[in-house]
């Protein structure tokens, strides 16, 4: 696939855009949520960013949403519905431990770097 990038989730073989639709900086705030018997890991976007990913969730219904660190997959979910006001609910068998990992790594991808 031209101008794709293939990374590994779990078992899947995912062909990513070569360049980031959306950055660490994109994100105000993430946070793990228990409701309805389930957890999720619900982010907030950027007011710039939450105009940008509402094209962007638009164009890409029923399509994975990539979230890396480190070149890593961290999470995949599909886009099930155009996303308009800036914040997503990311559902699916999360344990708690996973929730709270997974926001654990999108905070630490927004943080500054400090040197050593």
């Amino acid at each position: 696939r031209k101008g794709a990038i293939e990374k590994s989730f779990g078992d899947e073989k995912l062909w990513l855009e070569a360049t980031a639709a959306f950055v660490s900086r994109d994100i105000s705030d993430a946070f793990a949520t228990f409701s309805d018997g389930s957890w999720t890991v619900r982010m907030t976007f950027t007011e710039d960013a939450a105009k940008r990913f509402a094209t962007y969730s638009g164009k890409h219904v029923d399509s994975r949403l990539a979230i890396l660190s480190r070149g890593k997959v961290l999470s995949a979910p599909v886009l099930r519905a155009p996303i308009s006001d800036g914040s997503v609910v990311i559902t699916g068998s999360f344990t708690e431990n996973a929730a709270r990992q997974l926001v654990m790594a999108i905070e630490q991808a927004k943080s500054p770097k400090t040197k050593k």
